[in-house]
């Protein structure tokens, strides 16, 4: 076992650093082997891991990346999005910058958790615009958490399901090759046998309570998104609830 959890963890992170697709069947596989929370962990954390891969090898070629065109122009938009929340200078730390830094979390936290941007083209993109470290690495293991749950949760309840098929069919052919009177009776009384079976296997409590689990973290990135969006009306009436406030009403 941990023989092939290196190797499995091995193309996790190599993938994710050479943005190779697959994280689907990967974080499937996960969940199969280690359930589904410990393998949304796993999938999570080495996202995060093959991410700050990328972001490294991305960042020694930003002159050379910024040539191509169809990365030129998503990356223009990105920088422009940045710039508003950035944080490089190194003046003293104010309110102003704490909000800054607050606003660079924010931002990377809902492009990770809505994945408007692909996520290697936004790891490629965060190492060429030099994004902190920090907050990049942070926020794309906790973004990743409710795609990474959800598929590990999948390849959960498939492994249950398969579980239950092989239970299911051992049982049904016991019982089939004790009293079947012909063929045709067998396979009746195997197809229905495996069905009742499975469905006693998959309908619990347990497989509820997953299921329950899997569309709360289906729906979680579209309550986010209004979330913010109610947030950032909020705050821009406050702004201006300010700002009329400042007025001189003799003026």
């Amino acid at each position: 076992m941990v023989h092939v959890f290196l190797v499995l963890t091995t193309f996790f992170v190599w993938k994710q650093a050479f943005c190779v697709p697959g994280s689907l069947i990967t974080n499937i596989i996960y969940g199969a082997m280690y359930g589904a929370y410990a393998g949304a962990f796993f999938a999570s954390i080495f996202t995060a891991v093959g991410g700050v891969l990328c972001y490294l090898l991305a960042a020694p070629f930003a002159d050379l990346v910024t040539v191509f065109p169809k990365l030129s122009r998503p990356l223009q938009s990105m920088r422009v999005a940045l710039q508003k929340v950035s944080t490089s200078h190194e003046s003293a730390v104010t309110s102003d910058d704490r909000k800054q830094k607050n606003n660079l979390w924010t931002y990377l936290l809902f492009l990770r958790l809505l994945p408007i941007v692909p996520y290697g083209m936004m790891n490629i993109a965060c190492g060429v615009l030099a994004v902190p470290l920090l907050p990049y690495a942070v926020t794309m293991a906790i973004g990743s958490i409710p795609w990474n749950f959800c598929t590990a949760q999948v390849g959960d309840i498939l492994q249950d399901v398969a579980t239950a098929i092989q239970q299911s069919t051992a049982a049904s052919s016991k019982q089939a090759g004790a009293n079947v009177a012909s063929a045709s009776g067998g396979s009746s009384m195997l197809a229905s046998g495996t069905l009742t079976i499975l469905f006693e296997r998959i309908w619990t409590w347990d497989m509820i309570i997953k299921l329950v689990l899997l569309s709360i973290a289906s729906a979680l990135p579209l309550f986010l998104q209004r979330y913010l969006d109610s947030r950032k009306v909020h705050e821009h009436d406050a702004s201006e609830e300010e700002g009329t406030s400042g007025l001189d009403p003799h003026e």
